[in-house]
């Protein structure tokens, strides 16, 4: 089309660079020189005529080997005005070539085909197969009703125009449309639309115009439809990154529920320790409160009121209460590191759970520093230690003798002299009948001391279970509290990992569907511009 090579050619590719073909200028009509364009591509300044009204753009072939070469040719196809895409007849529309056209289609541009070395066609008819293979394909690829195609042979056509050039360098155009090579190359079909599109009082350079004005907006509409995509993509992403991190949190329930579980084990063991004390002491009843029980009745009858003096009561302060006292402790030490472990386990896990999805959603440095500040003005005393520590054992051991006290004097005390000394015959004869002969020998008031003895024992019982159901309560309840207050910091633990993790997936969700809001808009507004490019009428 320039009237001379300008340009390197091949069989195998040689265009390595985009290369924009541009007018050398008034009084440079000999000279030829190329720079190199800061995006890349070089400009080759050429003294052809034709480039005064329009630029060329050469690029790799859509074959070339190298990726880099075909990516420098999808970038630049989008800023073309019109594509003229060359297809040898030897190969019309190879793999390649069926890709690229695909890719050109998102752009809406306008393509004219080059079947090029039609002379290598026998006759018409191979021709027009080739012309009908290509407009069939292209038809389908393009989604388009018609397809410009121009079969042409531009060896003929160069030989033709350097054959008609004169010595001043113009081409003789008398003499060109003469020649047998320029009439069967097909060229001059091609340059007259070429040129009826250049020249905007036609229907073809208004149709240029309004393809100048759609370049933009065609670039714009397929970033925008990428664009949409991606953000699409991105707040699925978004959403169900939130959900995650909801369904997350949700899990503490879960925890709390098996800490719940868990903890009726601890509380069955302390009450277990509380009802064995409860038996112990029931033993000690029994063996006290008895009618050959001599020694207590010596005790407190005959040797006046000395709280702890009998060695019963003593073991019952030491080996009963002390003893369940110091289970009890052990048991509680072990629920509250047991219950503030399991926190800690349970936080580590929110975190590494955080951190190991999200790690980019927030700064996990920063953050933990204020967990672990939290954490520390969280650790409180259990409530269940200080209930077990306002428990006074010698208060109870006390209350307990006290108890005791009233029964025997009570039971003995009525006996006088003959009726004590029969009880001291019971503990000293060896059958049950001459127990029975013994307290025959009681006054009657005495025997209804005596006969008391039974109800009075059961009663310091029943006593005794009150009390022990009492503590119990109270220690179950206030473990009850301890693990309430556990999981509370749980909670807060949790709700301080996960918040900010929250907060920060919120907002991306948020600015993404902001985003789909304002492509929206832009593209309804592409949409108009589209509308009146359509329109568009050149006065």
């Amino acid at each position: 089309m320039l009237g001379k090579r300008y340009m390197k050619e091949g069989v195998i590719p040689t265009t390595n660079e985009i290369t924009l073909l541009c007018y050398s200028g008034e009084g440079y009509d000999d000279e030829e020189c190329s720079e190199k364009h800061p995006d890349g591509h070089f400009i080759r300044y050429l003294p052809a005529s034709l480039l005064k009204q329009i630029c060329f753009v050469d690029t790799p072939g859509t074959n070339v080997i190298l990726k880099r070469q075909q990516r420098l040719t999808e970038e630049f196809v989008p800023r073309a005005d019109l594509v003229l895409f060359v297809i040898s007849a030897d190969r019309p529309l190879t793999e390649s070539e069926v890709t690229f056209l695909r890719y050109i289609r998102q752009w809406g541009k306008k393509v004219i085909f080059i079947l090029n070395k039609s002379d290598i066609f026998k006759d018409v008819k191979e021709s027009e197969e080739a012309v009908r293979f290509v407009k069939d394909n292209a038809q389908q690829l393009l989604s388009v009703d018609q397809i410009t195609l121009y079969p042409v042979s531009s060896r003929y056509a160069l030989e033709a125009k350097i054959a008609a050039t004169r010595e001043d360098g113009k081409i003789d155009l008398h003499i060109l449309s003469k020649d047998p090579k320029w009439i069967y190359s097909g060229f001059s079909e091609l340059e007259n639309y070429i040129f009826s599109f250049l020249d905007a009082s036609t229907n073809m350079g208004a149709e240029r115009v309004r393809l100048k004005l759609e370049t933009p907006i065609g670039i714009s509409t397929a970033l925008l439809a990428a664009t949409e995509e991606h953000i699409i993509t991105e707040s699925a992403k978004a959403n169900a990154q939130l959900m995650t991190i909801k369904e997350n949190i949700a899990k503490l329930k879960q925890y709390q529920q098996l800490m719940e579980n868990d903890s009726i084990s601890w509380r069955k063991r302390i009450l277990s320790v509380i009802e064995d004390a409860n038996k112990c002491t029931e033993k000690i009843i029994d063996s006290i409160l008895r009618i050959s029980n001599v020694e207590v009745a010596a005790e407190y009858i005959l040797k006046g009121d000395r709280p702890g003096s009998i060695p019963v009561i003593s073991s019952f302060e030491n080996e009963v209460i002390d003893s369940a006292l110091l289970d009890i402790q052990s048991l509680l030490g072990k629920y509250w590191t047991w219950l503030r472990s399991s926190n800690a386990q349970q936080e580590r896990r929110f975190r590494e759970i955080f951190e190991d999805e999200w790690p980019s959603l927030v700064n996990s440095g920063k953050l933990n520093t204020e967990i672990e500040k939290k954490t520390e003005e969280q650790i409180q005393r259990a409530h269940s230690m200080e209930v077990l520590e306002e428990f006074n054992v010698k208060a109870a051991a006390i209350l307990f003798e006290q108890e005791i006290r009233e029964v025997v004097i009570e039971t003995f005390g009525g006996l006088g002299v003959a009726g004590f000394s029969a009880s001291i015959l019971t503990s000293i004869l060896p059958t049950t009948v001459e127990d029975l002969m013994a307290l025959g020998l009681c006054s009657a008031g005495g025997f209804y001391g005596v006969w008391k003895l039974p109800q009075r024992r059961l009663e310091v019982k029943n006593k005794v279970q009150r009390t022990s159901n009492s503590f119990a309560r109270q220690l179950e309840e206030a473990m009850q509290e301890d693990l309430a207050q556990a999981m509370r910091d749980a909670e807060h633990q949790v709700d301080l990992i996960s918040k900010p993790y929250e907060h920060a997936a919120e907002l991306k969700a948020n600015r993404l569907n902001g985003l789909l809001v304002e492509i929206k808009h832009v593209g309804r507004k592409l949409q108009l511009l589209q509308f009146r490019i359509q329109n568009f009428r050149v006065s």
